[in-house]
């Protein structure tokens, strides 16, 4: 699974959106079991839900509902910027750091 952090209100999360999307989709052909879950790192639920239901984000993905305590999530994985994008193993922990440079 990818870990991704992001918000709508950053540039960076909205160019690298449109990479991960693309990656996704050449993934996806011959790799059924990639999954993205989209943490939001926007201000409110209206903006996470904005960013989500718009063209943000990829239809397939999924979102872990926002939450005054998201931060504290970004906190366990150390976030410090978006867009941030974690490789986890099946037992939830990151195995790869550097998601970004690798799609």
């Amino acid at each position: 699974a990818l870990l991704y952090f992001a918000a709508g209100g950053s540039e960076g999360c909205r160019s690298f959106n449109k990479v991960l999307c693309e990656f996704y989709d050449v993934v996806k052909q011959s790799d059924d079991s990639i999954t993205v879950i989209f943490v939001s790192s926007d201000k409110s639920r209206e903006e996470q839900l904005a960013f989500f239901a718009g063209d943000g984000v990829h239809a397939e993905w999924f979102m872990v509902e926002w939450t005054p305590n998201l931060e504290e999530l970004a906190k366990t994985f150390e976030v410090e910027q978006t867009p941030r994008l974690l490789v986890m193993d099946q037992h939830g922990r990151a195995v790869g750091e550097n998601g970004l440079e690798q799609v």
